[in-house]
């Protein structure tokens, strides 16, 4: 038989080889890889601007370079209403051009809000109620032109809102010169910008909301830093377009500082729905947070605070592995002990 002391050596040795184990297995999963980092283009128009490249040559421009001022314009209008506006394109390229005006609808396709500048709806009407004074003129470099152009709403117009987008475009050879757009691939130089028109035509127009798919999740897992993400989607039952507004706002559980905080603001559409996911990128990898998510649109507003806990899935399987091992470890010794008591040994 063997000695109480010899018997407890044993048992503590299998006891320290199975945490060896453990702590090998930690470090074999411990498999660090790139984050993944999604990048989001909230433009509303297909207008790129292009500075040339400084560090490559500092004076090389493109041949075809507009720009427009403003941008964007939103107009009250009524029933037969006609309405003057304008807009200035300057030539701010190396090279002389001829630019054409022209107005286009403008909508989005999907819940990701892509836009599109082709598809007619009822929302759409505008871009067929303006008329232009000119619809071609010639820029020399350095110069700038103002456009002007007039809307003339019909009487029967029904309330609502209208959308469309004026274009000033390059015609003829745009000089050819390849650059990356933002969200990947080449375009050419630019050759067309344009003016949004956002429009609300008076009567009996709807502002109704709905927020749907509001979740903020409170476990996050990866083997990479997972964001702490929270999502939303915003349905406009309405005729009138209205601005959502998103804020996401992180504190540390303990201690209660300010880890993270931003606030986002998308306009909505008319009979159209918005999903948005809000992330905080570059998350700590191992972290516990009281999370504030909110959503405001169309004069509701969704808010929840949740603890949301942050664990890369190696420290839930070494907590497995390393419970498993004490409660094999105390087995062994309970089992040992009820050996030697039958044997005559006392503890």
């Amino acid at each position: 038989m063997l000695s109480n002391e010899r018997m407890e050596v044993q048992v503590k040795k299998k006891v320290l080889l199975g945490a060896m184990l453990a702590v090998g297995l930690f470090a074999s999963m411990t498999v660090w890889s790139p984050m993944e980092v999604w990048a989001e283009d909230d433009a509303g128009v297909e207008a790129i601007s292009v500075e040339p490249d400084a560090e490559e040559n500092a004076e090389e421009k493109p041949a075809v370079w507009l720009q427009i001022q403003p941008t964007a314009v939103r107009m009250g209008l009524k029933p037969g209403d006609v309405v003057e506006q304008e807009f200035k394109v300057s030539n701010i390229g190396s090279g002389d051009f001829t630019f054409k005006v022209y107005a286009a609808p403008y909508s989005v396709i999907g819940d990701d809000y892509q836009n599109n500048f082709s598809n007619e709806t009822n929302y759409t009407q505008i871009s067929r109620w303006i008329s232009f004074e000119q619809s071609e003129y010639r820029l020399a470099v350095g110069e700038e032109q103002v456009v002007k152009f007039k809307v003339t709403v019909p009487e029967d117009v029904a309330a609502g809102g209208q959308y469309a987008v004026v274009f000033a475009e390059a015609e003829g050879d745009t000089g050819g010169m390849e650059v990356s757009s933002s969200t990947g691939g080449s375009v050419k130089a630019v050759s067309r910008v344009g003016l949004v028109i956002y429009a609300s035509v008076a009567g009996e127009t709807r502002n109704e909301s709905k927020i749907a798919d509001f979740e903020l999740p409170t476990m996050l897992f990866s083997f990479d830093a997972p964001d702490v993400t929270a999502h939303a989607r915003v349905k406009n039952t309405g005729n009138v377009d209205f601005e959502a507004k998103y804020s996401l706002k992180v504190n540390y559980f303990f201690g209660g500082g300010e880890a993270y905080t931003e606030e986002k603001t998308y306009l909505i559409f008319p009979e159209t729905e918005r999903f948005v996911e809000m992330a905080w990128e570059g998350t700590p990898l191992l972290g516990f947070f009281n999370v504030t998510f909110s959503v405001t649109a169309g004069g509701k507003t969704e808010e929840v605070t949740k603890f949301v806990m942050v664990l890369p899935p190696w420290v839930l399987i070494l907590a497995i592995v390393v419970l498993t091992i004490l409660i094999v470890g105390i087995t062994l010794m309970v089992v040992e002990r009820k050996k030697r008591k039958k044997s005559g040994f006392r503890v």
